[in-house]
């Protein structure tokens, strides 16, 4: 019985094709891994560029809604809303596809609940790709300017000049002078500076500053006037 072997050059052979199969096997997971880190550097260089051009801006803030503008180079989606202390992510909106806002263009936010847009003084747009633009109101400051007191003329000068805003500028100046809350009844003013004449006692005045965007704040101070 003849009980050769493989011969040493067969051998050799089959050695050196399973090598090479091998090595071919080798480059291709090589190239896929290297082509996975390429797309993924290349995802991740995106989404950087497209974060750097997320330019989100708040136009206006009323009883019901809230006006955003994207002066960007990217469409942005809103992931969330900060008002004051309430927190409201997009599926909140009372129409979550606003949530999206196309570059140059504005988008109308109506939260489902419309008593967090009562005195605003906080906004803070927060984006998918982890962009954040907060929005502040004024501060408001009273000072009294002068004062004139003789009898049956108790004469005051409110100055609101010295409020402030950050982040944009002062519209309107509103005075509650009889300390009700409400900046409308007739005795109440509005204006940068208002002379005011007061009878003896004490008095509670407010000042109510709005900004562009409609962010508000106020501040109280309280008045001794002299018999």
């Amino acid at each position: 019985m003849n009980n050769r072997g493989v011969s040493p050059i067969i051998a050799t052979i089959m050695l050196v094709s399973i090598v090479v199969a091998m090595m071919g096997m080798v480059t291709i997971w090589v190239n896929s891994q290297s082509q996975q880190a390429m797309d993924t550097e290349g995802e991740r260089r995106e989404r950087i560029a497209d974060r750097e051009n997320e330019l989100l801006e708040l136009i206006t803030v009323d009883s019901t809604s809230l006006t955003i503008l994207n002066n960007g180079t990217s469409d942005s989606v809103i992931a969330y809303l900060l008002i004051n202390e309430t927190y409201i992510q997009n599926a909140e909106f009372q129409d979550p596809s606003t949530a999206v806002v196309e570059v140059g263009a504005f988008t109308v936010i109506i939260p489902t609940d419309p008593a967090v847009l009562t005195n605003v003084g906080l906004v803070e747009i927060g984006t998918e790709l982890g962009n954040t633009f907060l929005f502040t109101a004024p501060s408001a400051v009273i000072q009294v300017e002068s004062t004139f007191f003789s009898y049956g003329n108790k004469l005051v000068v409110l100055d609101g000049t010295a409020s402030t805003d950050a982040d944009g500028h002062i519209v309107s100046w509103e005075w509650d002078l009889n300390g009700n809350g409400d900046f409308t009844d007739p005795e109440d003013g509005t204006g940068q500076r208002i002379s005011v004449t007061f009878s003896s006692g004490s008095h509670t005045v407010t000042l109510r500053v709005t900004d562009e965007t409609g962010l508000t704040s106020t501040t109280t101070i309280v008045l001794q006037i002299p018999p």
